[in-house]
């Protein structure tokens, strides 16, 4: 009787040849595989890591340029001024539409390409601020601010639009530790502040009056006043700036640091140290 389970009959193996061994892998066998597998995930993973890096990078970049082609095109048709940062109620505050404020991301969405958002991919959620869409019913997720110092301006009124900046990446609400001492509501990320109120949380009147009183008191020797000239601002993407410190140890969203669009719409990045408030509302260069 043939037996169902005996070995195929090879015409062509020499008699006696040795069994072939098992069609089957020994548990060694996988276990080599796997640690073969685990060895390549080690090594893979911080090349995965930092190419997905660069694209996250170079999507903000490309969403950046973006909306500062469309702020441009927005000056076209307004007497070559930039759009305000947002509209203000009668309070001052951002005024809200269905519950979200109205900005200049709301009127920079018409003139957005199809390919670019307002957030960054290399973002966390809670970063995102929502504002009021210009179409559509789903907010505008956006993770950058416009300048508060470019708001309905035009670009001759800068002597190097090409150092002066227009947006910057932003942190919505203080998220990740990042300097916000005026809050704006639940969603203040699309707006960077430059003057002292945003700097020291005060109010600038009485800054001003004070500034004036010890300049009197001094004989204008500003060596001796008692408040220094505003120099920080708000809301970068620059983690652990909460306490208005922008140093090496702030950690930017971006290896390199932060992206920002320059007036003249030019692409520029700056790292902490960088970001602070000049002289005619210029950053200082990295």
């Amino acid at each position: 009787m043939i037996s169902l389970f005996a070995e195929p009959f090879e015409a062509d193996e020499p008699e006696g040849s040795a069994v072939r061994g098992s069609q089957y892998m020994s548990r060694k066998d996988l276990q080599r595989i796997g640690l073969a597998l685990v060895i390549f995930g080690i090594v893979a993973f911080p090349v995965y890591q930092h190419y997905k890096r660069q694209g996250e990078k170079s999507v903000c970049s490309s969403n950046m340029k973006a909306m500062g082609q469309a702020l441009l095109a927005y000056g076209v048709d307004n007497d070559e001024r930039l759009p305000p940062a947002y509209y203000p109620d009668a309070n001052g505050d951002p005024a809200l539409h269905n519950g979200l404020p109205v900005t200049w991301a709301t009127l920079a969405q018409s003139g957005m390409s199809k390919r670019s958002t307002f957030r960054c991919p290399s973002a966390t959620a809670d970063e995102s601020a929502k504002v009021t869409p210009y179409f559509g019913s789903d907010p505008i997720q956006l993770t950058y601010g416009m300048f508060a110092g470019a708001a309905g301006r035009t670009d001759r009124q800068y002597e190097r639009p090409n150092e002066s900046v227009l947006l910057g990446e932003t942190s919505n609400h203080g998220a990740h530790e990042t300097f916000d001492p005026l809050p704006l509501g639940v969603n203040d990320g699309f707006l960077i502040g430059y003057d002292v109120t945003n700097a020291q949380g005060q109010d600038l009147k009485a800054v001003l009056d004070e500034i004036k009183l010890d300049l009197s008191r001094n004989a204008g020797d500003s060596s001796k006043l008692g408040l220094k000239e505003p120099s920080f601002v708000t809301r970068l993407a620059f983690y652990g700036s909460k306490q208005g410190k922008f140093n090496g140890s702030a950690e930017a969203r971006h290896d390199t640091g932060i992206h920002v669009i320059f007036i003249d719409g030019s692409l520029g990045v700056i790292r902490a140290p960088a970001a602070e408030v000049g002289d005619r509302y210029r950053w200082k260069n990295p």
